[in-house]
């Protein structure tokens, strides 16, 4: 298994993966395949293995945290410990709770028979509390957000089983109703957000949704996001028109593209700070759908990425039809959100005559179409280079059109 490609987040403490579903991720007394086997691909430079702040069952997917070394790791023991790190589950259940959302406040004890052990509600169990919150409904089945309070094992499966709505594809919680061979548990980690720095923002990670829950999930409302690629990356450290293409680029948190002019906290566009230059910067990065280079060259405008200014070039993404707040992923970690349009300006005559009204279009209602690039921040750093894949999130619907920033 190629581990670092599924990395969520990395710094010089923490890293977050996105486990798969079916692997230990401690070594079985019967032996086999776990997670420990592949955590020296996460050395990054330190001599020892990255070690686990937590854990997840074999058979749930998702967000999981490791310490670098043992002041990381205790230092991450103990936030889990004290319950100051928000972990939030997606799952996905046989009928539906009680309520659109509430409380699981039932202790668990662990049980074991000559078969094996399963956790039961008991009054002499360990004090367990699981929040959960309904998303959607369909086909009989309920899309829950849970957020376990304390962290018993079996905690969410033993919940949801007593409240009446066990998670679909559990053998051990909820009878015939879930049990079967061919779906395999639908519980995803899907979020962390841990408060490491004591100066900074909790660190928030999420995991893509893993394709054995997208069927049921879309079922109960779920819209999983299109997919595209990078074919380009550029950057200019000077207010050039253009940016050199390269073969990767570095993004920062908060600022933008490494070395690139336009990065910073507050705007660096020359003609946004001549208005106020304390506004915070929203056009830290600018992306490009290439289809527009085809479209460009059809009406005799040779135009190649970095021409007009963009830092990434995409492929089979329709970035203007994207909303406001979509999230675009890419290996490793980097992400990006979408904060609105590219609004052409007079430079793209000053480059070749006419190419202004070439990037505007109106639609059947005859409002305007800017087909030049949408802008975005940089929440999660990282390394992008041409030919990565896109990952895309969007978000919570209702969604907002994108207007020009």
């Amino acid at each position: 298994m190629d581990i670092e490609s599924r990395l969520l987040y990395r710094d010089a403490l923490l890293l977050v993966i996105d486990k798969p579903a079916g692997i230990a991720v401690h070594a079985g007394a019967s032996g086999g395949d776990h997670l420990g086997t592949y955590l020296r691909q996460l050395r990054f430079g330190l001599p020892q293995d990255p070690e686990l702040a937590h854990r997840l069952d074999r058979d749930t997917s998702g967000c999981l945290a490791l310490g670098r070394h043992r002041k990381a790791l205790a230092k991450l023991g103990k936030l889990f410990a004290d319950g100051q790190v928000r972990k939030t589950y997606w799952a996905v259940v046989a009928g539906r709770p009680p309520q659109k959302e509430g409380k699981v406040d039932l202790p668990l004890l662990k049980e074991t028979k000559r078969n094996g052990w399963k956790m039961r509600i008991d009054a002499k169990g360990q004090s367990s509390l699981t929040e959960y919150r309904t998303i959607g409904e369909g086909d009989g089945m309920t899309w829950l957000a849970l957020e376990p309070r304390t962290g018993r094992t079996h905690q969410l499966r033993a919940h949801m089983a007593a409240i009446g709505c066990p998670i679909l594809g559990d053998p051990s919680y909820g009878g015939a109703a879930t049990r079967s061979r061919e779906m395999p548990l639908q519980l995803h980690a899907r979020a962390l957000k841990i408060p490491l720095y004591p100066r900074r923002e909790p660190i928030k990670t999420e995991a893509p949704v893993p394709d054995h829950m997208k069927g049921n999930l879309r079922a109960c409302g779920w819209k999983d996001g299109p997919r595209g690629r990078v074919v380009a990356v550029a950057a200019a450290p000077g207010h050039n028109f253009s940016k050199t293409t390269t073969t990767k680029i570095d993004l920062i948190a908060g600022e933008g593209v490494a070395g690139d002019a336009h990065a910073g906290v507050t705007v660096k566009h020359r003609s946004r700070v001549a208005r106020d230059p304390t506004q915070p910067n929203l056009r830290q990065v600018h992306l490009i759908q290439s289809e527009l280079f085809d479209e460009l060259r059809a009406n005799g405008f040779d135009i190649r990425p970095g021409d007009i200014g963009e830092n990434i070039a995409t492929r089979g993404l329709d970035l203007l039809a994207l909303p406001a707040g979509t999230r675009l992923r890419f290996p490793g970690g980097p992400e990006i959100e979408i904060t609105g349009l590219r609004n052409p300006c007079a430079q793209l005559d000053n480059f070749k005559k006419g190419l202004t009204a070439a990037v505007l279009d109106r639609d059947a209602d005859g409002e305007l179409i800017r087909k030049a690039g949408v802008m975005a921040i940089v929440h999660k750093g990282g390394r992008i280079a041409s030919g990565d894949p896109i990952a895309v999130d969007l978000p919570t619907e209702p969604h907002r059109k994108l207007e020009p920033v």
